[in-house]
C-alpha cells in the first residue's frame, strides 16, 4: 500500500496523541502513594480442608466508613512479598485505590506461599464432601473469611483475574458466597474453537503454555518440574487429532497428556 505526506503526517499524529495518553496515565499512576494511603497485611486464610492459602491484604488507612473488598487469585505470584513491600498499583488500576477499595491477592492452592497441592485446573465438582474443594469452594471459603475478619469491609466483594486469574474468577462465579457481587474474568484460560471444541484460549493455530506437574510429555523425554513449563505448538488439524469426533457429542479425552491435566478429561 502506498501512503502519501499526508497520510504520514496522520498517523504521526495519532502515535503522539496515543503516547501522550500512555504517558498521561503513566504518571497518573505514579502519582498515587500507595503506601501513604493503605496498610498492607499478610495472612494465611484457612481453607474446608484444612489448608491455608497465603494472602495480602491492602486495607485504606482511612477507617472512617467501610469499603467495598476486590480480589485476585492467581497461580503467578502476588509480591512483592513482606509487610513493608508496597505495590505501586494495586487492583486493576490506583482508580480502584483512589476510591478506597480494599484490595486482596491470593497465591492459589499449592502455589508460591500457599499450602497444598498444586493441580493444574482442577474440576468443579457439583457434589462435594466436607473436605472436598475445588476452585469454586477456595473461592467461597476465601470471601467468607475475608468479610468476617477484614476491619471496616461492607460486606460487598468482587473478583477480577486475567488468564489463569481470570479461569479461577470463572470458577468462583459457581456456587458463589452471597458477598461476591461482581465479576470480571478477563481473557480466561477456558473457551472453545469451532467446532465447540474445548480450549484453553481461543487460539487456532495455538501455541499453548501448559504447565504439567512433574508429568512427562510423551515422545519428548524428559520431565518438567513442578514449576517449570512445556511449550506445546499445535494447528487446528493437531487439536482435532488430539480431540476426535469434532462437531459431535464423542467424549473427549486428551491422549497427549495422558492424565496430566484433570482440567481436560
Amino acid at each position: 500500500m502506498m501512503t502519501t505526506p499526508r497520510m504520514r503526517v496522520i498517523c504521526s499524529a495519532v502515535v503522539l496523541v496515543l503516547a501522550f495518553a500512555c504517558s498521561a496515565s503513566f504518571a497518573q499512576e505514579q502519582s498515587f502513594d500507595v503506601k501513604a494511603h493503605y496498610d498492607k497485611s499478610e495472612v494465611m486464610i484457612p481453607m474446608r480442608d484444612g489448608i491455608k492459602l497465603f494472602t495480602i491484604i491492602y486495607s485504606p488507612k482511612d477507617k472512617s466508613s467501610n469499603h467495598p473488598i476486590i480480589i485476585t487469585r492467581t497461580a503467578y505470584g502476588i509480591g512483592p512479598y513482606g509487610p513493608d513491600n508496597y505495590r505501586p498499583v494495586i487492583g486493576p488500576n490506583n482508580d480502584f485505590a483512589r476510591e478506597g477499595y480494599i484490595v486482596v491477592y491470593q497465591d492459589s492452592r499449592g502455589k508460591f506461599k500457599s499450602e497444598g497441592e498444586f493441580i493444574h485446573h482442577v474440576p468443579y465438582k457439583a457434589k462435594k464432601g466436607p473436605k472436598e474443594f475445588d476452585e469454586s469452594s477456595d473461592t467461597y471459603d476465601t470471601i467468607d473469611w475475608l468479610v468476617k475478619h477484614v476491619p471496616n469491609n461492607n460486606g460487598r466483594v468482587g473478583q477480577w483475574g486475567n488468564s489463569w486469574g481470570g479461569w479461577q474468577v470463572s470458577l468462583g462465579m459457581i456456587d458463589a458466597h452471597p458477598a461476591l457481587k461482581a465479576s470480571s474474568p478477563q481473557s480466561p484460560s477456558t473457551g472453545s474453537v469451532p467446532g465447540g471444541r474445548p480450549s484453553f484460549q481461543r487460539r487456532v493455530p495455538a501455541h499453548v503454555l501448559f504447565q504439567l506437574d512433574d508429568a512427562e510429555r510423551p515422545g519428548k523425554g524428559g520431565r518438567t518440574d513442578r514449576t517449570g513449563t512445556a511449550a506445546i505448538s499445535l494447528s487446528y488439524a493437531g487439536w482435532l487429532q488430539i480431540f476426535p469426533g469434532v462437531g459431535g457429542n464423542v467424549e473427549c479425552r486428551p491422549r497427549l497428556f495422558q492424565g496430566a491435566i484433570p482440567h481436560l478429561e
